[in-house]
């Protein structure tokens, strides 16, 4: 409220070239269009929840095969650190475009890097609306986990995936920008209600706040009256 996160001042200190060392580390040729996809997982444990792992497994399904549409497109996936990752993978074909990166690494740089970024609900997803990313948030019938992003309609969210190849489609031809486009006005009010002056400069508002506190202790400390 006072200073906004210092977690989204990380993004205005990420320079291209840890993009361009990251593609060459995935073998990714630099003029490919990239995907990340901020994997996820269900736990059985989870009340009232029975068909949610089904729909899940769909909707990976659905974006691995729609990058198998497009011989241009890499995919990369971030498994989350709690996920089946041997799971998730037997649901993608042995398409050399999906690279699966450890579990442990930091998604940031990644989102930096991709043209779009694809989650069912993480909350890395609002890294990648502050990235002005093309984001898209596959809803399938009965999934509920991504609400927050949809409602204000800050993201795309295919329900088919037919819907998803689609806008695969548009990214394997770089003529995604009109997506991003359609929903600006809505990130940026989302943005503006989630976000304190998302200007990288949290860490060095803390930082002030925390000298101003120290230098007026007696006001600070003093207690308030009831």
């Amino acid at each position: 409220i006072m200073t906004g996160s210092p977690r989204n001042d990380y993004f205005f200190n990420l320079p291209n070239s840890q993009s361009i060392s990251l593609r060459k580390k995935l073998n990714i040729p630099e003029d490919a269009p990239v995907i990340l996809l901020a994997s996820t997982f269900i736990l059985p444990s989870y009340d009232n929840l029975n068909d949610d792992s089904e729909i899940l497994e769909a909707m990976k399904r659905a974006v691995f095969n729609s990058v198998d549409c497009f011989k241009n497109v890499y995919l990369i996936v971030k498994p989350h650190p709690g996920e089946n990752e041997d799971e998730t993978k037997s649901f993608s074909s042995k398409n050399p475009n999906i690279k699966f990166i450890p579990r442990t690494e930091d998604i940031r740089p990644f989102i930096k890097l991709c043209n779009a970024f694809v989650s069912f609900g993480s909350t890395t997803t609002l890294d990648a609306i502050i990235l002005d990313k093309l984001v898209i948030c596959p809803a399938f019938s009965g999934w509920n986990w991504n609400n927050a992003y949809i409602s204000p309609k800050a993201v795309h969210s295919p329900i088919t995936a037919k819907e998803i190849k689609h806008i695969f489609e548009a990214i394997s031809k770089f003529n995604h920008s009109y997506l991003i486009n359609k929903t600006s006005k809505q990130r940026e009010k989302l943005l503006k209600n989630w976000i304190y002056r998302n200007d990288g400069l949290g860490a060095q508002r803390i930082g002030n706040l925390a000298l101003d506190i120290i230098q007026n202790k007696d006001q600070f400390m003093k207690p308030k009256a009831l």
